[in-house]
């Protein structure tokens, strides 16, 4: 409204062969993101007008709604922020003789029509009358900060004179109606003239005397309001008032007025006013008379007193005759209110001694297995194209290399070496149109590929929201412009994740219809900046707990929308773990997610989750997922309905495994396959609450990492606990969302494909995790971390295991030493307030320690 219809005024000002002014009444406060100075200029605003109103056309208004933290960002409302767009443009599209009217608080009139001639409760009307009834006792705002009060006649009187100076002038005048550069009026002194105008000319109806205590703090401020709201004003109001005055919510609009005004009651700037000054020295006597807007002539206690009598007669329509009455009713009051403040601290006195009171789509650790199945499995396909990007100095071919190099296709290379020649590396990048491939290679895809698997994904939680976006959603229409090109396409896989509709609790094998368009949002962060697009960033999320969540939702609707008769299908890994059975039973490659966790673990890094316990985990090996992905490949080939099918990988059910089951049997697994340079003996503790597993963590880092980093430094070596702590930290804190929270899983879809199948295909291409021995598979992932991830050689593993001895009683031993450095403290700080005379007490109190300790699952 503010933005717009300026355009819509300037267009029809336009059309007027007669115009010789347009005056734009504004506001002070236009520009109040700035910190201080506020001169008589148009500064350029956080986000073009024109932006803004094409957002306004384009998007709908819960998304508008979303984002309006980002354009009003530094502004406490969007009326301030849309007043200074609505400025920058008239500067950029005006081309008329405009004067801009900067008015600050407009409050009642200082002359004309009358003497404080007020009709309307907004700005401080509404506090004074508040104050003037007794309702009003606490104000937000700073008292030695400038109270920026202008009144109505002056600011009219301004835009008159204005509007003729303007005349003529192609150049757009600026001025700033303020009072602090040349009247200072602070708002302690707003606070001392209403409260004697109160006690002077009291309301007919007052119901508590005027006295008002100011805060900057909200959280005092709300505190006092409810204070005097229930132990007063309710009351009384009950009892003596209206009782079909909705007094409640008129005590809610109250305060809800002091939070939207805070940024003007305790903040304060300096305005320059030049130009007013400059405009006023320009007029003669008799109009200086007529068209008064020099505030330096009020004598502020006068006004407020005119202003507070206004608001008597003009708004509660109070009659002078009634003034006798309303003194006496107040020196009435004036004794009720020291008997009932007296028993109200009594009150709070007596209350007061009774003491009232992990989920990713790892697409480089697929995308490896995947070329080994097909390699393995299709020995007669003509060729395996993959995209790959120059990376860190690496060109295509020693990339290409660097996967072939990889222990997964050990086994390839030794019995069939001729395979790995029909890999053909393709130099790509996903973010770009048609992948950013030269034509020949566009050509060449037409011509010869039938199946696409689409495991490129940007799989980090955290990354910013125009990098995801671009990665994980417009990666997709890339993905489908390609496709389009291709003569003898057959499937298109397309590789999502189970969390995409995380914001569900149930989630079926469809594709869910989202509250934004994918194509809105792709249009809409192309044209933000990175800092605009990050700090709307949650708003956009709305209940998704992360980037990556949020894009890859987006990006199954996208694929089924703009993929036209394209056959295709969506695979929904759960949280991808080692490998089953292939290439190698606990094959693993990647840092991220679960393997990441693992590693801190079995280091002896980190020994605390924050997660429920009793969660499923809703793991999957890795070869389950890329069997199902060429299982439906072939069965979207086949079928060529023109849906889209959906499939659910994940665990569940009667193969489904908790997070507390999962670690345990990861801590007895460990002592089997121990690593080299574990610190102390992996185990894991599942913290449901925040606050304990936050404390335990840092107990747990300042008792044991830092003094084992610090040993590490003294012989030697590399200190490296604290770096694997706080990274693991920052992973596990994205991932405490799906450690408290469970879902269910429809897999339909998945039992029919896996029914589709015969016997030996099942044997070939198994994804029944029903068939999952998961102490087995628990027990392959830690000799795969040990082997594959960490690569440390088998021939370690005897002085492995002696270290793991001996890493167990010197634990046990530290344990002891922590729990009875703390008792004795305690025992000390309890000796301080009574004598233990038995000395028996002590060893019996040390002994239940340690029980109390074992019951709560500590490790001793």
């Amino acid at each position: 409204m503010n933005v717009m219809s300026v355009r819509y005024l300037l267009h029809i000002c336009r059309n007027m062969p007669q115009l010789k002014s347009y005056v734009h009444v504004s506001t002070a406060f236009s520009n109040c993101n700035r910190s201080t100075d506020i001169d008589e200029i148009i500064y350029r605003p956080n986000i073009h007008p024109s932006i803004l109103i094409q957002m306004v056309e384009d998007c709908d208004i819960d998304l508008l709604n979303k984002m309006s933290s980002v354009i009003t960002e530094g502004f406490p409302n969007t009326y301030t922020a849309t007043k200074g767009m609505a400025e920058y443009l008239l500067k950029e599209e005006g081309n008329l003789p405009i004067a801009i009217i900067r008015p600050a608080i407009v409050a009642a009139t200082w002359k004309e029509p009358f003497p404080g001639w007020i009709d309307n409760y907004n700005t401080t009307t509404g506090s004074i009358v508040a104050i003037n009834k007794g309702l009003l006792k606490n104000v937000l705002m700073n008292e030695k900060c400038f109270a920026e009060i202008v009144p109505a006649d002056v600011a009219v009187n301004l835009m008159i004179v204005a509007a003729k100076e303007t005349s003529g002038s192609n150049e757009i005048t600026v001025y700033n109606c303020t009072s602090s550069n040349v009247n200072k009026l602070y708002w302690c002194d707003v606070l001392k003239y209403i409260v004697d105008c109160v006690k002077k000319h009291p309301a007919n109806d007052i119901l508590h005397l005027p006295q008002v205590l100011a805060t900057q703090y909200e959280w005092v401020f709300n505190f006092r309001q409810k204070w005097v709201y229930y132990t007063f004003v309710y009351p009384i109001y009950f009892l003596f008032g209206k009782k079909e005055v909705p007094i409640g919510q008129i005590y809610d609009k109250l305060t809800q007025g002091h939070f939207l005004f805070k940024k003007f009651t305790c903040n304060q700037w300096e305005f320059n006013s030049d130009n007013v000054r400059k405009l006023w020295n320009s007029l003669p006597p008799n109009d200086q008379n007529t068209f008064n807007f020099d505030i330096k002539q009020i004598n502020w206690k006068n006004y407020f007193e005119t202003y507070h009598l206004g608001c008597k007669s003009y708004l509660l329509k109070e009659s002078v005759e009634t003034a006798t009455t309303s003194r006496k009713r107040y020196a009435r009051l004036v004794w009720i209110y020291r008997f009932i403040n007296f028993g109200k601290w009594i009150t709070f006195l007596i209350l007061l001694l009774r003491g009232s009171g992990l989920p990713r789509s790892v697409t480089l650790k697929m995308r490896k297995v995947l070329l080994e199945k097909l390699l393995k499995t299709c020995p007669d396909v003509r060729a395996v194209y993959i995209l790959i990007r120059t990376k860190q100095g690496k060109n295509v071919a020693q990339r290409l290399q660097e996967i072939f190099d990889s222990k997964a296709f050990d086994r390839i290379k030794v019995a069939h070496p001729a395979l790995i020649k029909k890999v053909i590396a393709l130099d790509g990048d996903i973010t770009l149109p048609l992948f950013g491939l030269n034509s020949t290679d566009i050509n060449l895809l037409a011509e010869n590929v039938s199946i696409v698997f689409n495991s490129a994904a940007n799989v980090k939680f955290e990354d910013p929201i125009k990098y995801a976006i671009t990665t994980n959603l417009l990666s997709v229409r890339h993905l489908i412009q390609v496709c389009e090109q291709m003569n003898k396409l057959e499937a298109v896989i397309h590789v999502s994740t189970a969390y995409s509709n995380c914001n569900r609790s149930s989630i079926d094998e469809i594709i869910y219809k989202q509250h934004l368009d994918p194509s809105k949002v792709i249009e809409i962060f192309n044209n933000l900046d990175d800092e605009i697009a990050n700090k709307i960033c949650q708003t956009i999320l709305g209940d998704f707990p992360n980037t990556y969540t949020f894009t890859k939702c987006l990006a199954e609707y996208l694929f089924m929308e703009e993929g036209g008769n394209l056959p295709r299908a969506i695979v929904r890994p759960g949280a991808v773990t080692c490998a089953w059975a292939e290439p190698f039973p606990g094959w693993i490659d990647s840092w991220s997610a679960w393997g990441g966790l693992a590693t801190a673990i079995g280091l002896g890094a980190t020994r605390h989750m924050g997660c429920y316990s009793e969660i499923a985990t809703h793991i999957v090996p890795v070869d389950f997922c890329v069997n199902m992905f060429i299982t439906a490949a072939r069965q979207t080939a086949l079928n060529k309905s023109g849906t889209i099918k959906v499939y659910h990988c994940v665990s569940g059910g009667a193969s489904k495994i908790s997070t507390g089951t999962f670690s345990k049997l990861w801590t007895n697994h460990s002592s089997k396959y121990p690593l080299n340079n574990m610190a102390r003996i992996p185990s894991v503790r599942c913290n449901s609450s925040y606050f304990a597993n936050y404390t335990l963590s840092l107990w747990d880092y300042y008792t044991f990492l830092c003094p084992m980093d610090y040993l590490l430094q003294i012989t030697g070596n590399k200190p490296i606990l604290r770096k694997i702590f706080r990274d693991f930290s920052l992973n596990l804190k994205t991932l405490q969302f799906f450690g408290k929270h469970e879902w269910e899983f429809s897999n339909e879809n998945t039992m029919q494909l896996w029914n589709s199948l015969t016997i030996e295909e099942k044997k070939i291409y198994n994804f029944d995790l029903n068939q999952i021995d998961w102490s087995r598979h628990v027990e392959n992932y830690v000799y795969g971390l040990k082997v594959y991830q960490l690569q440390e050689d088998v021939s370690t593993l005897s002085s492995a295991r002696k270290r793991y001895k001996k890493l167990l009683w010197i634990g046990r031993l530290m344990n002891i030493f922590k729990w009875t450095i703390l008792w004795i403290f305690l025992l000390r700080m309890s000796g301080q307030c009574f004598t233990i005379q038995n000395k028996r007490i002590y060893f019996i109190s040390y002994v239940a320690m340690f029980l109390v300790l074992r019951l709560f699952g500590f490790s001793i």
